[in-house]
């Protein structure tokens, strides 16, 4: 998602967020993977339940519910976490950007979940396989 009217972040700036954004994208991140793991089963009911009447429809009522509610919370966990000026780019490792110049040019300071401080850049275009070290 990117905001309409871009944040920008010096090194510093960036950094001095990590703690509360470390914080709320552990738990996005577990979220996540409930997530993962409620739609998985959901689809491995569907395959087998076939013919299993009443209670596989009402354990597939209980997933889909279970999803409907983490995809609420995950949802209004990442608009937090971009309320903050950065962008959430891959939930699965944990991945944020923040808008900053390098060289007088914007690009993005990446960061991901587990790293301790923002040591990696790219260029606006290239996304995470264009990481560079600062």
């Amino acid at each position: 998602m990117q905001n309409d009217a871009a944040r920008y972040f010096t090194l510093d700036e960036a950094n001095g967020l990590l703690p509360e954004i470390r914080e709320l994208m552990t738990i996005l991140q577990q979220k996540k993977k409930q997530l993962d793991d409620r739609r998985w089963q959901l689809a491995e009911l569907a395959q087998s339940a076939k013919g299993n009447g009443v209670a596989a429809e009402e354990k597939a009522a209980d997933l889909q519910s279970a999803v409907e509610i983490l995809v609420e919370e995950i949802t209004t966990m990442v608009n937090e976490v971009q309320g903050f000026g950065c962008e959430v780019k891959d939930l699965d490792i944990g991945l944020l950007d923040f808008r900053s110049f390098r060289d007088g040019r914007p690009v993005y300071l990446c960061w991901k979940l587990g790293e301790d401080t923002i040591t990696y850049w790219h260029d606006l275009d290239t996304g995470f396989a264009g990481r560079q070290p600062l």
